[in-house]
């Protein structure tokens, strides 16, 4: 398990760097506002308003039962789905709860994001890597926001204590002559999948809702493990002029 804002920052930074920007003077932040109030401009500032970082439609699993641990096994199971990888709820229930219980207990990220880790082989007989990212409270940089949607995978958003699948965000982007970025949320769009399926579109937005209390952020990513190439072994060395033959 990892943190995703370290992460990303460190791709960030190589991004800039590789298009001759001094990456440590860039800052890029992510904003939420309450309220009408505008901020003074000290400096000059190109903005780029009601930009969009969307999921395409997509088809997410209900929850089986409408408790809160059935909300996260389905919104990971929709995740992953996203991702060719199927591993119903169910069995994500089974394996935190030991049955086919509702649990509606507060909801731990970083317990959920431990269970999660490690290897798994699928009905089909591949074998996947999921690996974890949390994020706690109010997410304080645009990566986990941005990024996680651009490469098709939608986080668990957790917000008053209950799960939500994160679908994207409507914003504000200003660049300042100093080469700083800010995004500036103006809409986080939701999916309650414990909800009727007329009512599981959601949004917070930080002009009339709390940021407080958003609990945080879990992303999954699903990596396929290839099988080892038994005839070009090669193929598995970083070095593959090191192969060599005993002389007979």
């Amino acid at each position: 398990m990892r943190k995703l804002s370290l992460f990303a920052a460190l791709i960030i930074m190589a991004s800039l760097a590789a298009a001759q920007i001094d990456p440590i003077g860039i800052v890029i932040g992510l904003i939420f506002r309450r309220g009408p109030q505008k901020r003074p401009i000290a400096v000059t500032r190109l903005v780029h308003p009601d930009q969009k970082a969307e999921l395409p439609e997509f088809a997410a699993v209900p929850a089986a039962q409408k408790c809160e641990n059935w909300a996260w096994a389905a919104g990971l199971e929709t995740s992953l789905r996203l991702q060719g990888v199927k591993l119903s709820q169910n069995y994500w229930i089974m394996k935190a709860n030991g049955g086919e219980v509702c649990d509606d207990r507060p909801v731990n990220l970083e317990a959920i994001a431990k269970l999660i880790d490690g290897k798994y082989t699928l009905d089909d007989g591949r074998k996947v890597l999921l690996e974890s990212a949390t994020v706690t409270g109010v997410p304080t940089a645009v990566d986990p926001m941005v990024v996680t949607i651009r490469a098709g995978r939608p986080l668990i958003f957790l917000w008053k204590g209950h799960p939500y699948i994160y679908t994207g965000m409507t914003y504000h982007e200003a660049i300042y002559a100093t080469g700083d970025r800010e995004f500036e949320v103006q809409e986080i769009k939701l999916l309650d999948l414990a909800a009727p399926p007329d009512k599981q579109a959601v949004s917070f937005k930080p002009a009339t809702d709390d940021p407080a209390e958003i609990n945080g952020l879990l992303d999954v990513k699903a990596t396929l493990i290839e099988p080892q190439s038994w005839l070009h072994p090669e193929k598995e060395l970083e070095n593959p002029q090191n192969i060599y033959f005993p002389k007979k």
